[in-house]
């Protein structure tokens, strides 16, 4: 038999988010301020296609969004840049 403090945990981690290891490293990169694929790509190591997958991936979940745009040096270009969305906006985005 659980006690209430086990179905508690239990309730918890079935419903918390289920990330693979590259889009925890993306998340990681967004709090920390780096916003943009090429730059994520370069900060992780990560091939850019995986991080522009992680970040479709990661915005089709409703984690994060796009932010506008940013001027990347490596590409001399301006690039699509994302943060993530915080719990309280993701409350708000279902009315």
């Amino acid at each position: 038999m659980k006690t209430a403090k086990q179905n508690k945990i239990d309730s918890y981690h079935e419903s918390k988010p289920k990330f693979t290891e590259q889009e925890q490293q993306v998340l990681i990169q967004l709090n920390f301020g780096i916003s943009d694929a090429w730059s994520i790509s370069k900060q992780t190591g990560m091939l850019i296609t995986s991080v522009r997958r992680c970040l479709t991936d990661l915005s089709d979940a409703g984690q994060i969004i796009e932010n506008g745009t940013v001027y990347n040096a490596e590409t001399n270009r301006n690039v699509t840049s994302y943060k993530v969305i915080h719990e309280s906006k993701k409350q708000l985005q279902l009315f």
